[in-house]
């Protein structure tokens, strides 16, 4: 997406972005605003050497290019919330609620953007035509994302959760840190397999105190996941919820937590 320089020199909220195609003498003198040259429209009869222009940019302010994404509506989401009762026989039965959430505008990583997007993305927070986006829908198995940031006017309130193959960051090896806003309101709800099998995820900033609801193996196997709290209006937990999290430390429960589901917090040293 940056043309594949290295931003590990950088802070976390930093990136290198392309900004066009220099010639040799520019790029020589290290000119801090040198002329672009227009290879779509400059036809080339002789030997030139380019090289490409970067800017260091806040990966916070600034969204990545739309053209890697896709978007879609969805008049209605079905989020199940599950209620495990415990009959006189021992038995566990089900007995499931259904969360609606209506008209959701979904965004999605384009399906041939999926193996080459890599580094540091920041969702947007409209389309082209200034439509808000309310949901993630799939942007999973994108390994060579590492960092992923939501703008300070985000509107989104569910994380994947959308169909079954929509488990928003679900298989993202690569990914290292995710940044919300501080005082995000929106955020309520955390689908099945959001982070699922972020191996090297380490640190999830601002989570929003507004979620209310994390789906089934949400941060299952996020082992490196550094969690001190949970958030404060948290109301349902799915099962198999932080299994293998070895580094959640969140020893007391939201007073409003209502259902914790078989299996959540399996195989979590830290408590």
């Amino acid at each position: 997406m940056y043309r594949g320089r290295d931003d590990s020199d950088l802070n976390d909220d930093e990136r290198y972005a392309f900004k066009g195609w220099i010639g040799e003498k520019d790029f020589i003198n290290k000119e801090p605003k040198p002329t672009f040259i227009d290879l779509t429209s400059k036809k080339v009869t002789y030997e030139m050497s380019l090289y490409p222009f970067y800017e260091i940019e806040n990966a916070t302010e600034t969204a990545t290019d739309l053209k890697y994404f896709s978007f879609r509506e969805i008049r209605q989401v079905k989020l199940i919330k599950k209620k495990y009762i415990y009959p006189d026989q021992g038995d566990i039965t089900e007995d499931p609620e259904k969360i609606t959430l209506e008209n959701q505008y979904v965004i999605d990583i384009k399906e041939e953007y999926r193996n080459s997007i890599s580094g540091k993305i920041t969702l947007p927070s409209t389309d082209a035509k200034g439509r808000i986006i309310t949901a993630v829908g799939n942007l999973g198995e994108s390994s060579k994302i590492t960092h992923i940031f939501f703008l300070p006017d985000a509107e989104y309130q569910l994380l994947g959760g959308i169909d079954s193959n929509s488990s928003a960051f679900n298989g993202m090896t690569k990914l290292k840190l995710v940044h919300f806003p501080e005082n995000m309101v929106s955020l309520k709800y955390i689908g099945d397999k959001c982070f699922n099998n972020n191996f090297e995820l380490v640190t999830i900033e601002n989570l929003p105190n507004t979620i209310e609801y994390i789906g089934d193996s949400s941060f299952s196997n996020a082992s490196k996941l550094v969690i001190q709290e949970l958030p404060k209006n948290l109301k349902y937990i799915g099962s198999m919820a932080f299994v293998n999290c070895y580094n959640l430390f969140a020893t007391v429960l939201p007073h409003g937590l209502t259902y914790i589901l078989p299996g959540v917090f399996t195989y979590c040293r830290g408590l």
